[in-house]
């Protein structure tokens, strides 16, 4: 062990890998150039949560150090030929196991406190802002270390020097890290269903899972203050695999063979051959024909690389390797694209997506590892010197182990193809489209990995040490992921980096392949000039220095080099030239810092204007000439402006998207002039007026405007304009006034741009914010018409009423018109649509036209979406008034983006959202979220559309969690409590984790700052609650108030404090208290259930039933404050039954009792035996931990 510790010492390796997690670490903490994970927000630089996430996140990347370190000590003593030399001393092999082991390790566990060292040393530097860092929690280094840390580098030691051991083989320990990658992959698959998390964090052998699902609820005061507890879940799983890892090592040492391992076992004496004497004469030697040409060389290199592969696909630890990546890629694409547990049909598409990032990341791995196999290959059997003195080039033997690693990357792609597929034929879809699955594996994913080989080629070439090259090869690759994180993301510099692409079933790929195309050409000829490059850095002989190396080189580079390397360079040369010009001359390329400093000087220019009065838009009439094919489109416009403000305007404010061309603006037909110099960053225009609008005066201004798609951009292109799939909103058009929504909001980033302190949105009572209506401030209620005109075979569709359709010129043109105002907030769509057409019909209603215009092939869950139309019709009209349209439309675009959004009497949905949803009929699990997605839009119509808020704090209460709460409503009838509390469940999970992440500060819903986790999520539990306490009349009593008093209002504009007020006069005295503990504080519960007994009473059971209750008040932080609780909640006891061939949980008593705190015993009498009881046990209050509600009732 001494000896161990001491060469362990004096090896540059061991202080440069403790260097590198180092400086992780201390990057991490003091700059944005590393993100580990952890703080954000208010959460402390080195906080114990941070301190948690950057020891659990950096041991998972710690598994390839622990391979390099542990793997090596046994192996050494072959690669040096020692072993026999060692075993002549006077010691045994656990004496020789263990000094190796022990020793490797306590140094592998010294580099790991590196990472301590540098949150330490880091959250001391000067330049932090003090605010951002916290006091040193020292348990939290303690508990990380010890429950996360250790276990972990035993288990991974344990597999990997019992492996090499056994095997006498330094790939058995690669294969082991990719396989333990894998396995963590598989568990964070789990991990995304709350349903699985358990499983999860038993399953990952780093207990990243664990961390997880102890901390996904944390606060952020709980973050900068509780370190990590061991729970029952990481203690099991840190008792299974650090038992692994030394049953593992148990195993080594009883199964290590002193003999096979020095490589002297096994030899017997063989009897020499005895042969024939032969005369010369008797021998006919075979004529030969030396044949040196390019095409014998190239049948070598072939027939090499057939050898080489086939070297590699026999080996049982690469097949391993192979069956692990097949079983994860299954459990992926298994998984893949589910919402609330719901999995939609495995189209194609998503079956790729299994192809992404994270199977990226494995494919890399395996690329670096089993390049370094393969050219090091002979001079590690110590064959090289047989081989190199054969008359054979090196771009032979350089080119067959590049086609065996081409050939590994060809294999592994396949099982992307053979895994989706597989996924698809069980779960009984059986449109392959294999000519997709080959076009996006082969065309556009294997390109990047052979590009990366002929890096990884290069770095083995150039440095002699295989080790080493695997530390620059990694170096390198962290090293381009830093420059996407500070904003070095330009696919010139970049490496490997392309533009992106998305497929569409609706779109295909689009017009996204012109950059992919160009860019992966760039780096292919950056790639064909570093295999030339290695080709002449080839090692080939005895003499390994550098500087013979060199000199060796010199002498290679003739004519056909020169020219073959000049060419690449050129071409590669070139080639980047066109992609400059194109993401830098035809299109504007932004990385995160310049729009953030572009931000910055928008609002230090600007803002002085934001309060300057402006005119209002009261009508809106459109010419819209889109150009699919060619992706270009022409706008003219025309709005009416009216000056509602008490003084005259005297200067017009015009903003422009950076995208748009402006033609032409005129002011009742008069072009305006525009006062200074033109501002083309911000496209912010100041038009002073010859004549001010005066009080009430009405003009109109016309604008032309195009947009013509130039070249490609460097990053993400622009995805409203597409061939087929077309959809934008009025935020490309003009706007009047100084925008906010174009501001830094951000606090951190604020700061760096030295910019005041920011609301996210207006207070609740600034009264200066409730003239603008939340959807836009430059209109309120305006006329709208346009006409579209399109390709044809496509349908144009914008709000309003097809008033005319008519085809001219070879073209489409589609006449729309509003028939009552709407405000400004519309859309224009057009795709090759089908449509299916409906209608909903009531007593005393006008018909109202039901229409989906979808793509071919999508038509799985249509026959859902026209039922929740109708659904939502027939409850909204009920309780909340009349439709104020008599056409309701849901159109199909491509999912480049996820969401559904409703316009007046328009809903684009998107492809990916619910239109390949696949709910099974009668599986209590599944959720119909086309169902529920679909109401929740139509809902719209009255929350956003007929109420209207004002846009300041709460304004998403009045739109979104009202919409939620109607779309509840809607599912609940049709599908019944059970399922409702199934979909609740996951609202719960996702406001705990929503936040658990908060940036600024939690605060209560009334005043909800469009903080999604809580105007939905929230928003959907609390209204729920409410009417299973009020009842479910009384809470839509209080809402069809609310929509009589300021429905299709003028400003200024209601606020939550409204719909608070009616509320509170709808509750009875008894109840007040639910109206302020749900919208006025932000209120948690800690309800547990702690033991249940029953026993038989005649023909009843008497059950006994323990719980804890625990009401707790909130801050903005997350900080808790206990509160004595005089609360109605429920208590159910339970038992089961079969329905349908499903088990289901049936409550026998399901009553809510006033409960005060503490710890409390109730008893009741049941109807049958029962065999569970809860506290809350359908989670209808928000409790911090759900899970222990309910418990098992023993018999007494």
């Amino acid at each position: 062990m001494r000896f161990e510790l001491a060469y362990r010492l004096k090896r540059p390796a061991t202080y440069i890998y403790f260097f590198i997690f180092f400086l992780l670490s201390f990057l991490a903490i003091t700059t944005d150039a590393v993100i580990i994970g952890g703080s954000s927000g208010k959460v402390f630089l080195n906080s114990p949560y941070v301190v948690g996430t950057f020891v659990t996140i950096l041991s998972i990347f710690a598994v390839f150090v622990v391979s390099a370190v542990m793997g090596v000590p046994v192996y050494r003593d072959l690669e040096h030929k020692t072993a026999t030399f060692f075993f002549t001393l006077p010691f045994n092999r656990n004496s020789y196991l263990a000094g190796r082991f022990f020793g490797s390790f306590v140094v592998l566990f010294a580099i790991m406190l590196s990472i301590a060292a540098g949150i330490l040393l880091g959250s001391v530097m000067p330049w932090l802002d003090a605010e951002k860092v916290g006091p040193t929690v020292w348990m939290a280094y303690v508990n990380s270390y010890f429950y996360i840390m250790l276990p972990n580098l035993l288990f991974a030691s344990g597999i990997f020097f019992s492996l090499v051991a056994l095997t006498r083989r330094i790939v058995a320990a690669y294969t082991g890290s990719a396989v333990l990658f894998v396995c963590y992959l598989m568990s964070t698959v789990l991990m995304q269903d709350i349903e699985n998390q358990r499983l999860a964090a038993l399953i990952d052998p780093f207990a990243l899972s664990s961390f997880q699902q102890i901390t996904q609820y944390w606060t952020v005061s709980e973050k900068n203050t509780l370190a990590l507890p061991l729970t029952q879940e990481l203690l099991y799983n840190r008792l299974i695999f650090g038992g692994l890892g030394l049953l593992m090592l148990a195993v080594c040492f009883v199964r290590f063979d002193v003999g096979r391992f020095a490589g002297f076992a096994g030899r017997t004496k063989k009897a020499p051959l005895v042969q024939k004497e032969r005369s010369a004469d008797s021998i006919t030697l075979p004529r030969v024909a030396q044949r040196f040409g390019l095409e014998r060389q190239f049948g070598q290199m072939l027939h090499l690389g057939r050898l080489e592969f086939a070297n590699i696909a026999r080996d049982i630890l690469f097949l391993s390797m192979l069956f692990a990546t097949l079983i994860f890629l299954l459990l992926d694409g298994w998984h893949a694209d589910s919402m609330f547990g719901t999995t939609t049909y495995p189209v194609t598409y998503n079956m790729m997506g299994i192809a992404g990032q994270t199977f990226g990341l494995l494919m890399y791995a395996i690329l670096i590892f089993f390049s370094g196999e393969l050219v090091w290959r002979e001079r590690s059997l110590g064959f090289s010197g047989i081989t190199d003195s054969f008359p054979v080039g090196n771009w032979v033997y350089q080119g067959a182990k590049f086609l065996a690693l081409a050939g590994i990357c060809v294999l592994l792609c396949c099982l992307v193809i053979v895994s989706g597929v597989l996924v698809q034929a069980l779960k009984g879809y059986y449109t392959f489209e294999l000519g997709l699955y080959l076009q996006e594996v082969f065309l556009y994913t294997l390109p990047g990995y052979l590009i990366f080989a002929t890096l990884c080629f290069f770095f083995h070439s150039l440095l002699n040490n295989k080790f080493l090259s695997f530390f620059i090869i990694i170096l390198f690759m962290v090293g381009m992921l830093v420059l996407g994180i500070i904003d070095f993301s330009h696919p010139i510099y970049r490496f490997n980096q392309t533009p992106g692409y998305v497929y569409s079933d609706m779109n295909g790929y689009g017009h996204f392949m012109q950059g992919w195309g160009w860019g992966t050409a760039y780096w292919a000829a950056f790639g064909l000039l570093l295999v030339m490059l290695s080709n002449l850095l080839w090692l080939r002989g005895s003499e390994t220095g550098f500087r013979n190396r060199l000199r060796l080189m010199g002498q290679r580079f003739g004519r056909s080099a020169q020219l073959l390397v000049g060419g690449s360079l050129l071409l590669w040369l070139a080639l980047g030239g066109w992609l400059f010009y194109n993401t830098n001359v035809l299109n504007d390329y932004l990385p995160g810092d310049k729009a953030e400093e572009l931000a910055s000087a928008y609002e230090k220019q600007y803002k002085q204007y934001e309060n300057r009065p402006q005119p209002k838009i009261t009508a809106v009439s459109l010419q819209v000439d889109l150009y699919p094919e060619s992706i270009a489109a022409s706008i003219r416009g025309s709005y009416e402006l009216e000056n509602k403000t008490a003084t005259p305007i005297d200067t017009l404010f015009v903003q422009l998207t950076r995208t748009q061309t402006l033609e032409e603006l005129l002011l009742d037909g008069q072009p305006l002039q525009e006062s200074g110099t033109l501002d083309a960053t911000h496209q912010f225009h100041i038009y002073p007026l010859a004549i001010p609008l005066q009080p009430g005066e009405k003009r109109s201004l016309r604008f032309r405007q195009t947009y013509a798609k130039q070249g490609f951009v460097a990053g993400r292109e622009q995805h409203n304009l597409v061939a087929n799939g077309t959809f934008f909103n009025n935020g490309l058009l003009p706007h009047l006034g100084y925008d906010p929504g174009k501001e830094l909001s951000e606090a951190d980033k604020r700061k760096e741009q030295k910019l005041p302190e920011r609301q996210r949105v207006p207070d609740l009572d600034d009264s200066s914010a409730w003239h603008k209506s939340f959807l836009g401030q430059d209109a309120d209620w305006i006329a709208f018409e346009a006409t579209i005109s399109t390709s044809p075979g496509q349908i144009a569709v914008a709000p309003g009423y097809l008033e005319r359709e008519w085809e001219e010129g070879g073209r489409k043109y589609y006449h729309y018109k509003m028939d009552a105002p709407i405000l400004c907030f519309f859309s224009i769509l057009s795709a090759r649509y089908e449509v299916l057409k409906d209608e909903w019909t009531r007593p005393g209603s006008e018909p109202v036209a039901i229409e989906i215009f979808y793509h071919k092939g999508h038509e799985y869950n249509l026959a859902r979406m026209v039922e929740g139309i109708k659904a939502s019709l027939d409850y909204f009209t009920a309780h909340f008034g009349p439709y104020q349209h008599r056409q309701v439309r849901i159109l199909e675009f491509p999912r480049y983006e996820g969401f559904a959004q409703s316009f007046p009497n328009t809903i684009p949905y998107s492809e990916s959202l619910g239109f390949i949803a696949r709910i099974k009929e009668g599986d209590p699990k599944d959720i119909d979220y086309p169902y529920y997605i679909t109401a929740h839009e139509v809902a719209h119509q009255w929350w956003g559309h007929q109420v209207v808020p004002a846009p300041v704090q709460g304004a998403a209460l009045l739109s979104e969690t009202f919409s939620q709460y109607s779309a509840l409503m809607v599912m609940k009838h049709k599908y019944g409590e059970d399922k409702m509390q199934r979909f609740l469940r996951y609202e719960l999970d996702r406001y705990l984790s929503g936040r658990s992440f908060e940036q600024e500060k939690e605060l209560p819903l009334y005043r909800a700052e469009n903080q999604g986790y809580l105007h939905y999520r929230k928003g959907s539990l609390v209204m729920y609650a409410l009417q299973d306490y009020l009842g479910e009349a009384t809470v839509n009593r209080a809402l069809r108030r609310l929509v009589d008093s300021v429905a299709f209002t003028e400003p200024p504009y209601p606020t939550s404090r409204a719909f608070l007020k009616i509320m509170k006069e709808e509750t009875p005295d008894s109840l007040q208290y639910l109206v302020e503990d749900m919208f006025e504080k932000i209120t948690l519960f800690e309800n547990k259930a702690t033991a249940a007994t029953a026993r038989q009473v005649g023909q009843e059971w008497e059950v006994t039933f323990s719980f804890h209750t625990s009401k707790r008040y909130a801050g903005e932080l997350g900080e808790e404050e206990e509160t004595p609780m005089q609360d109605w909640v429920d208590i159910g006891i339970f038992t089961e039954k079969q329905a349908g061939g499903k088990t289901e949980q049936v409550p026998l008593h399901l009553k809510k009792h006033k409960l005060p705190s503490g710890q409390q015993t109730l008893t009741l009498r049941v109807s049958e035996k029962p065999l569970r009881a809860g506290i809350d046990p359908y989670n209808k209050l928000v409790d911090r931990n759900p899970g222990d509600n309910t418990i098992a009732i023993g018999a007494l």
